[in-house]
């Protein structure tokens, strides 16, 4: 009994050992940060290391602001250390984060100018399971013609069944695998021209819109895109021109200045973020507004991605103007309108790929979301969230705020 004990308790031991030693390639990837107790809601963060060659690099979010890369990042056995030249006061000086992998998860602590020792954990920046449940219609290119067929398929867990109506005849799938959002299915045989031929579709799922390659038999790759024909819930009015009832403030320890004047939501800067309290998963999102000259506001979606909001008719286009994914993705043109007068932002985020039409004029274009914006409720990006308006910055009216949710 006694040597069945020993062995049991070196078996314990031998596992306990394996997750306390970690490989350099554990610690690459993004990482979801939560700054532990920092005293305020402003406590989301990201971090993201790679490697070129033999060469660590890293970019750092920390709490609001936009996203800066590392000065340095060292890495030994389960620790890690990141470095950034942050400045104050006119002043540059380096701020060092340090952690250590336990058992997948990061536990850190920086000691920043004038601030207490801060605590933060972060786990892998997860990205919701990519679903191509729902009717396709896919377009094939045959030189000049381009042939649309319907794609009906349905997902549970890592099952997929699908039906394809193709040259008149429906086929089945016969096989399909996901890979992140790479979706590959091939098809029963095809009697086409007589002869039974096997199909092959191969699409890189991009929200509700998809680009690939289709195969007929053993003819030349052709050119696949598609559209999923997504089912919308009803309109949500999360504003109705009387009261502020569907929302609260960001901290509810602090009383917001938000309030409803003429029939029109508006804040009194410096104010707190008001988010809804409904939260949503894929929506669309249809927000009228207007401006006072020189403000500064935006809106989050499911309260970590701040699409902004700035008043900078007539100016160039950078990844902090009117209608940019703050830091991360500059608008394609300026569609802005002068100061006072009402715009109109049309959203639609599925997963993390965001479209964003300002007044008329698409300016993102269905591109993918990487990671938190600065000021972000909190960084579970595979979580549903509410919208949020930012209110510390600028003066803005809302006359209009509907949301669209998605449906299954």
């Amino acid at each position: 009994m006694l040597k069945l004990k020993s062995v049991f308790l070196l078996l314990i031991v031998g596992f306990l050992a394996q997750g306390a030693f970690s490989a350099e390639e554990d610690f690459l990837g993004r990482w979801a940060i939560t700054l532990d107790d920092p005293g305020t809601t402003f406590q989301a963060c990201w971090l993201e290391v790679s490697r070129d060659g033999g060469q660590l690099s890293g970019n750092l979010l920390w709490r609001w602001g936009s996203v800066n890369p590392a000065k340095s990042v060292q890495i030994s056995g389960d620790e890690i250390q990141v470095t950034m030249t942050e400045s104050s006061n006119n002043k540059t000086y380096d701020v060092i984060y340090k952690a250590s992998l336990q058992y997948g998860r990061l536990i850190g602590t920086v000691e920043r100018p004038r601030q207490e020792l801060a605590c933060f954990w972060g786990r892998p920046a997860l990205e919701a399971a990519t679903d191509v449940s729902g009717t396709w219609e896919v377009a094939i290119q045959h030189g000049d013609q381009k042939r649309v067929h319907e794609l009906t398929l349905m997902q549970k867990g890592e099952t997929i069944l699908g039906l394809m109506s193709l040259h008149g005849v429906v086929a089945q799938v016969k096989t399909a695998n996901l890979e992140g959002n790479r979706l590959s299915l091939a098809f029963d045989p095809l009697r086409v021209e007589g002869h039974g031929q096997e199909m092959k579709l191969n699409l890189e799922i991009r929200g509700d819109l998809a680009e690939g390659k289709a195969q007929i038999g053993d003819t030349p790759e052709l050119t696949a895109t598609a559209q999923r024909q997504r089912v919308w819930g009803a309109p949500v009015n999360l504003f109705n021109g009387k009261d502020l009832n569907n929302w609260v403030p960001r901290d509810l320890a602090v009383t917001p200045k938000w309030d409803v004047q003429d029939g029109l939501m508006v804040n009194s800067p410096p104010d707190i973020d008001l988010r809804t309290r409904e939260e949503f998963s894929d929506f669309k999102l249809h927000v009228e507004f207007k401006m006072e000259p020189g403000s500064n506001s935006g809106i989050y979606l499911r309260g970590r991605y701040e699409v902004q909001l700035l008043e900078d008719y007539g100016k160039g286009t950078e990844s902090h103007g009117n209608g940019a994914v703050y830091s991360r993705i500059a608008p394609a043109k300026n569609a802005s309108k002068p100061a006072g007068e009402w715009q109109t932002y049309d959203m639609t985020l599925i997963g993390r790929w965001l479209t964003v039409v300002l007044n008329g004029e698409t300016i993102i274009d269905n591109q993918h979301l990487d990671g938190i914006t600065g000021g972000a409720l909190d960084s579970f990006e595979w979580m549903p969230g509410p919208l949020m308006f930012q209110g510390d910055h600028g003066r803005v009216w809302f006359r209009k705020v509907v949301v669209t949710p998605a449906l299954d």
